[in-house]
């Protein structure tokens, strides 16, 4: 009983000198007490988790006759020992940017409706919230509209306040390993990998040729307007050899120039002509193979047409070059890592992207990711975003087809990103083990899996009809409407023409049938 109570009085002793230490879980102290006259020492581990209780716990003996007898959970780390924190409440920060109206700070983070919003907050929030029962603790969160940036007078806003201040142990957010930061605070290994690119809809086709003269390369056009002309230009000798040599008995036999053009261009478009409107074998001849050559031509024509429609066109702008020498506007969304990012960088072509295709008009190209998710939906516009963000945004925006068309191009590597920690806290390594216990038993991976949207099998989409749009079908209008517009422009001539050759007869006829009139007039 002496020896106990010899044993308690030495604690008593030691809870009142450690207890205003400022001692941590992480604490490697070990006290000895003698307990007999045989110079036993008993052992016992201190540690605290709160910060006014010091934790005493029994961990072995030395004796002269056995030596040093420890407990086998001793041998582990503390980490693996020490994992009852008693309820203890952690404060960490977080980023919240998007939070519905409708929701609560808490509700929000433990939804999982709205994965647009905040989603590597809101998923890396859920997998550390494992962590309290793991270790009987709970976190406080504390919610920041930013990760942090560095003011100009040297102090810190957002989620790194809190951390420097000492408010947040650690962040329940990934934060980025940024040369200004990795001296003032910890990371934890990576818990998340973020992936940001170009994201826009691929054009259908990237030629400045327009489709109705892409069947056929330059050489076969000339060819043909060729053979078109020297057709015409034999078709009318061959008309005036028929008038001549009164081959042709028809009255309204025609044989001027305008009249083989238009014969050519009948046959050539198979709209005609007659089959009685010419006599001789030799014209028969010329009528029928240029009915003939038209056909064939025709017939590699639709089929071009028709299978470029159908296949699969090939993507082009798959690389930053030619997405920078694209026609397509280019935008970024409007959050903090993106201006870094691109004036940080040291690649000249992200520097030339940046200064002359997205600062050039900073209103209409920096915008927040639904802004950019609108602009993308019209197409013709590549928007650098978070990737898995914008693909859950497009999901709801764009049809299947649509949403096939997507085409990516990375301008930064994806870069793996920990949680940010409190400089020399003894809980970097219990976040740290915790994560690698999550990867190892893919949790992890379940909890990606959860908030990452699956690509859309696009081979179906593939075989659905096929419509030509506008911006294809333009040439045609234009010059349909072209032709219109010069037809009209020769009516009026003609309108000018006959209006003034007939007041230039009535002239001339009016002194021929009123001459006294005339006189009179005269005198």
């Amino acid at each position: 009983m002496s020896k106990q109570r010899s044993v308690e009085a030495a604690l008593m002793n030691a809870r009142r000198v450690l207890t205003p230490l400022p001692l941590n879980i992480s604490a490697d102290i070990t006290l000895g007490v003698r307990v007999d006259d045989n110079n036993t020492i008993q052992l016992f581990d201190i540690y605290k988790i709160q910060r006014d209780w010091l934790e005493i716990e029994a961990k072995g003996n030395w004796s002269l006759s056995d030596g040093l007898q420890i407990e086998q959970k001793y041998l582990q780390s503390y980490v693996s020992r020490r994992r009852n924190f008693k309820g203890l409440t952690l404060s960490a920060g977080i980023v919240v940017r998007e939070r519905p109206e409708d929701m609560d700070e808490l509700q929000y983070l433990s939804s999982m409706d709205h994965k647009k919003l905040d989603p590597m907050q809101r998923k890396t929030y859920q997998l550390m919230k494992l962590m309290e029962p793991m270790f009987a603790l709970s976190f406080e969160a504390i919610s920041r509209p930013t990760w942090g940036a560095q003011l100009s007078n040297g102090s810190w806003d957002g989620v790194m306040a809190l951390i420097l201040s000492g408010r947040a142990e650690f962040s329940l957010c990934p934060m980025r390993f940024v040369l200004n930061r990795i001296h003032l605070m910890d990371y934890s290994i990576a818990v998340h990998t973020e992936f940001v690119f170009f994201i826009f809809r691929h054009p259908r086709r990237n030629s400045i040729r327009n489709i109705f003269f892409e069947p056929f390369a330059d050489e076969v056009w000339y060819t043909t307007v060729a053979v078109i002309v020297l057709a015409i230009s034999l078709l009318f000798l061959l008309l005036r050899h028929e008038h001549q040599f009164l081959l042709n008995k028809d009255p309204h036999f025609q044989y001027r120039l305008d009249y083989a053009i238009l014969s050519i261009l009948e046959a050539f478009f198979e709209q005609g002509p007659e089959t009685n409107a010419f006599t001789a074998t030799s014209t028969r001849m010329l009528v029928f193979t240029v009915c003939v050559f038209s056909l064939l031509l025709q017939q590699f024509y639709g089929a071009f047409i028709v299978g470029s429609l159908l296949a699969v066109a090939p993507r082009s702008i798959t690389t930053l070059d030619a997405l920078y020498n694209s026609s397509l506007e280019i935008g970024m969304e409007n959050i903090p890592y993106n201006t870094e990012s691109f004036e940080n960088t040291m690649v000249p072509l992200g520097m030339a992207i940046y200064k002359e295709r997205i600062c050039k008009n900073r209103e209409k190209h920096i915008l927040s990711i639904e802004e950019g998710a609108e602009r993308i939906k019209k197409g013709g516009f590549a928007f650098h975003v978070s990737a898995n963000r914008m693909y859950i945004l497009l999901k709801s925006l764009l049809s299947e087809k649509e949403f096939c068309e997507l085409q990516d191009v990375p301008f930064i590597a994806p870069y793996r990103i920990g949680m940010g920690i409190t400089k020399g806290s003894p809980f970097r390594e219990y976040v740290t083990t915790s994560i690698i216990k999550f990867r190892t038993t893919s949790i992890l991976q379940h909890n990606d899996n959860q908030w990452q949207l699956p690509r859309m099998d696009c081979s179906l989409s593939q075989n659905r009809e096929v419509e030509v749009d506008l911006q294809h079908f333009l040439p045609a209008l234009l010059l349909l409407c072209s032709a219109m517009i010069f037809s009209f422009f020769i009516l009026f001539l003609e309108l000018v023409y006959y209006y003034f050759e007939s007041n230039t007869k009535l002239a001339r006829l009016c002194p021929r049938i009123f001459p006294e009139q005339r006189l009179e007039f005269i005198n």
